[in-house]
């Protein structure tokens, strides 16, 4: 039977600027599988998976991603993926009914979110909203954060006042 979480070292993390080791992770969540080529661009290539996890240590960001040399086959992403997806659509559908337009995305590393597009001072950016436990939130090409205790019902309010604080206006 496949395994749904994952303990290991994780790999580097970061920024166009700065890269980071990636954190160690014990039993982390397993929230998606994929099959993916390494090695040299010029050499030879090989198969390996690439988990994405649910981050539970202390550092970094809250999702990251560890390379394996094993199966896909034997992974799985555990039932609380499927629960985030739902969370998600969830968080699509409560923004929607609000007036924020938002649509069902997924990240750069395959989370499921609630993806709405704003505008700011410095031009159009994605901010993306996912319900694992909790809401968490990341604007594109920046940092984000965590609305503790929060679910999916709870977003208009905080996405609301994110957008007020940050002077943002949804763009439809």
């Amino acid at each position: 039977m496949p395994t749904t979480t994952y303990t290991g070292p994780t790999d580097p993390y970061g920024s166009a600027t700065s890269t980071f080791p990636g954190p160690y992770v014990r039993a982390a969540r397993i929230l998606a599988v994929r099959t993916v080529q390494v090695g040299p661009a010029d050499g030879p290539r090989r198969s390996a998976t690439r988990l994405v996890l649910a981050n539970n240590s202390q550092r970094g960001p809250h999702v990251v991603e560890a390379t394996v040399n094993t199966s896909a086959q034997d992974w799985a992403a555990d039932g609380a993926a499927q629960r985030q997806a739902s969370g998600a659509r969830d968080v699509v559908a409560a923004l929607t009914a609000a007036g924020i337009p938002a649509r069902f995305g997924r990240s750069r590393l395959g989370v499921p979110v609630a993806a709405v597009r704003i505008a700011t001072r410095t031009g159009t950016r994605l901010l993306r909203i996912a319900a694992p436990e909790s809401l968490t939130w990341q604007l594109e090409g920046a940092s984000g954060g965590r609305w503790p205790g929060t679910r999916p019902a709870d977003a208009p309010a905080y996405v609301s006042r994110w957008l007020r604080v940050a002077k943002a206006t949804p763009v439809g």
